[in-house]
């Protein structure tokens, strides 16, 4: 079980940023420090730090927990507590971190309340949540959701008549059962006086620096953004990307490497792709590239480290219902108690030389969760890492 230390969040969030730099690369770090977030709140203390509280319950999306207050912790712009609604630990699978107090606790230490309470998307079973969070909001707190946190706002009302926005897979679900809210597509975040909504998982961090402009200015936001290596954090976002899709899998492996060109070049790698024009996926483009992405860089950093140079294969192929992809590269190998461990959150080889141990658990749960697929890798010292996955060729989702 993890307890959330400064140099956890730091590391959850600095991964989450540089997986997010591609989407962000259109807007610069002074067009983001200009960005338009009118949250309109009163504190219950202008002289003092603003207390925000992270509230949660055991299924909350972990995501959507831990980034926004690795962000606002990070940013020192305020007093920061993760609250969970019930008793114990946070959970994902494996994973535990245990918040900082229950809703009773935080109840009896601040009695008039939090200045800013962010809720992350949940399990359906929020009876306990919704009744804190109106209790919250009678005392004055300004609300911003993460993702379908945006669903337990509505319950309460705390958007009715305002305009706001979620993930886009629940957009027409939303629509039908909140038809006094405004419903925004295409954007990451909306703030609507004292309420604020964001879109998908890849909207938290933005939404997350915006706020920390809103409460210590822009010049706070960017030195928060310059630690965390984010470009910027605009509202400007186009969630077709995200949706299922057909997409060309060579066409799509090959702007994958398009964008990670400098990269590769800077470390002499060479990248071999064998995915024959014509394997139709219709699947998450948002997801896949995230995972590529991110094995692409694990060969970078771990597989060649102490050397230049080296060679990564990329190969594509398909049966009746799944498409199998296969990474290999000729690094360094791994031993097998650490590819045991490979999809470990925050087990990591690298700790303190660029690694957060949480790129490799991000392909994990994007590969079964998100894409519905599966996994398998295999590694020995001197003889490269190689991975493979068995993804749906069609993934049924709603929206």
């Amino acid at each position: 079980m993890i307890r959330l230390s400064a140099l956890q969040r730091f590391a959850c969030v600095s991964l989450l940023a540089c997986l997010a730099q591609t989407a962000f690369a259109g807007s610069s770090a002074h067009d983001s420090a200009d960005t338009d977030f009118p949250l309109v709140h009163t504190r219950h203390d202008p002289d003092g730090l603003p207390i925000v509280v992270v509230v949660a319950q055991r299924d909350a999306v972990m995501s959507d927990f831990l980034v926004p207050y690795g962000v606002l912790s990070q940013s020192g712009a305020a007093r920061v507590i993760a609250v969970n609604v019930d008793r114990g630990p946070l959970e994902t699978g494996a994973f535990k971190v245990t918040p900082d107090m229950t809703a009773a606790q935080f109840d009896q230490a601040y009695p008039g309340g939090a200045d800013y309470v962010i809720v992350p998307a949940t399990a359906d079973r929020h009876a306990e949540e919704l009744m804190w969070l109106r209790k919250q909001r009678t005392r004055g707190a300004a609300m911003v959701s993460i993702c379908d946190g945006v669903s337990l706002l509505a319950e309460i009302g705390a958007l009715d008549g305002r305009t706001a926005t979620g993930h886009w897979a629940s957009l027409r679900d939303r629509r039908k059962l909140y038809p006094k809210i405004s419903w925004k597509t295409n954007v990451r975040y909306v703030a609507d006086g004292d309420v604020a909504s964001s879109a998908g998982v890849s909207a938290a961090l933005p939404i997350s620096l915006a706020l920390v402009g809103s409460i210590a200015g822009p010049q706070i936001a960017s030195e928060t953004a310059s630690r965390l290596g984010v470009i910027g954090w605009d509202a400007t976002h186009d969630s077709d990307m995200f949706k299922v899709r057909p997409d060309d899998l060579a066409v799509h492996q090959a702007e994958i490497l398009l964008s990670l060109k400098p990269r590769l070049r800077g470390a002499a790698c060479t990248v071999a792709v064998d995915c024959p024009r014509g394997i139709m996926m219709n699947s998450m483009p948002g997801a896949l590239s995230q995972v590529m992405t991110n094995l692409v860089m694990n060969a970078l950093l771990h597989g060649f480290a102490g050397r230049k140079g080296g060679a990564i294969s990329i190969h594509g192929e398909v049966d009746e219902t799944c498409v199998i992809l296969r990474v290999s590269d000729n690094g360094i190998g791994m031993n097998a108690a650490d590819l045991g461990r490979m999809f470990d959150p925050y087990f990591t080889t690298k700790r303190g030389s660029g690694g957060s141990g949480l790129g490799a658990h991000i392909v994990l749960s994007q590969v079964t969760e998100v894409m519905r697929g599966t996994i398998q890798v295999s590694s020995w010292p001197g003889a490269g890492l190689h991975v493979q996955m068995r993804l749906p060729r069609t993934l049924e989702c709603k929206g």
